[in-house]
């Protein structure tokens, strides 16, 4: 018995060390490519950065806002009153999941994270309900989707409408699957009533404190977005993304696609808008596998907008491998209905 704990814990150590190194070496490795060549990344961060203010901050800050005021009002219970039925059915949780279902599929990237965090933090939900909520809160919105993605990069306003639908009902399906998975008692309720009200604080208190949090949380996200940009622009001129899609791109090949995908798949798996670009010029080659790739992109998020979230939920105990492994399923669903819809619309 002591013998196999003994070996346990080498192991962790030994796991730890090798993540260390590892660390080392990438952070090291970063350093190094923007020590050499300043100008040219400096560029594409100040690239990322435009992205963030012109396309992301205009759409979220706004909604980071109003739900910090809603919640401080005790408006979420008011507005989910409503929805509890439904939502016991579909994710055997209290109503209030189905007002964060509507919100993070209105409004994007990160603010399901965002209002999961706040409602665990005012004890409204526990630790097993906020995973649960995650499996489903953490979606794209329509402004990005149709706008940026169908729009602006692949020129095609019907692939947007395709992927955001494709998106949103593998969205559900996935939270349905995971919530499922996860409960172990039917019969959930709220753990705590959210004490907040709005009789125990001003209105200038609530828009005061709500500014706050939520430029706070905008500047994790334009942190996020800004840095990854850069660290795919060197990932890419080092060659890495080739040495690692090389296996994809062969695979691609052989059933007679162009092996450039994998690359575009690549950069999206760090950094979901710099991939779905990539992709997009593989539009008129290949609408069906082309939009169903970007939708499974746009479905797992990249590893930025994972940590952006993690970052929101600093407070809580919830793993990144659980975000991983959720938005993964999201993904693999989300491509095969975009492949579905795809292959009947196009």
């Amino acid at each position: 018995m002591l013998q196999t704990l003994t070996k346990n814990i080498t192991k962790q150590k030994t796991r730890k060390i090798i993540k260390e190194i590892f660390m080392i070496f990438f952070i090291t490795f970063l350093l190094v490519s923007l020590l050499f060549n300043p100008t040219k990344y400096t560029h594409s961060f100040l690239e990322g950065l435009s992205l963030f203010y012109l396309s992301v901050l205009p759409g979220l800050f706004p909604f980071m806002v109003l739900t910090r005021m809603l919640s401080s009002i005790n408006g979420i219970q008011f507005v989910t009153s409503k929805t509890s039925h439904l939502s016991r059915k579909l994710f055997c949780l209290p109503g209030v999941a189905t007002y964060t279902l509507f919100i993070s599929m209105l409004s994007g990237y990160p603010v399901g994270a965002k209002i999961t965090s706040e409602l665990l933090k005012e004890n409204v939900i526990d630790e097993q309900e906020a995973k649960k909520m995650l499996s489903f809160s953490m979606s794209s919105g329509p402004i990005f989707i149709i706008g940026t993605v169908g729009a602006s990069m692949i020129g095609n306003i019907k692939a947007g409408i395709i992927i955001l639908v494709s998106h949103y009902i593998s969205n559900i399906i996935t939270g349905i699957i995971i919530c499922h998975i996860l409960d172990n008692n039917k019969k959930q309720v709220f753990t705590k009533t959210n004490t907040h009200s709005f009789n125990q604080q001003s209105f200038d208190t609530i828009i005061t404190n709500s500014m706050f949090s939520a430029i706070k949380s905008i500047l994790i996200v334009g942190g996020f977005i800004s840095c990854f940009y850069v660290f795919s622009e060197i990932l890419i001129d080092h060659k890495v993304f080739d040495i690692i899609s090389y296996p994809l791109g062969k695979t691609l090949e052989l059933f007679g696609y162009n092996h450039n995908i994998s690359i575009g798949i690549m950069s999206g798996i760090i950094e979901v808008t710099r991939g779905a670009k990539m992709l997009s010029f593989f539009f008129l080659e290949n609408p069906y596998l082309t939009t169903s790739l970007i939708s499974a992109l746009v479905s797992f998020s990249g590893i930025s907008i994972l940590l952006q979230s993690k970052a929101l939920l600093s407070s809580s105990k919830i793993k990144t491998h659980f975000l991983v492994l959720v938005k993964s399923v999201h993904s693999l669903i989300c491509f095969v209905i975009c492949l579905i819809i795809s292959s009947i619309c196009f």
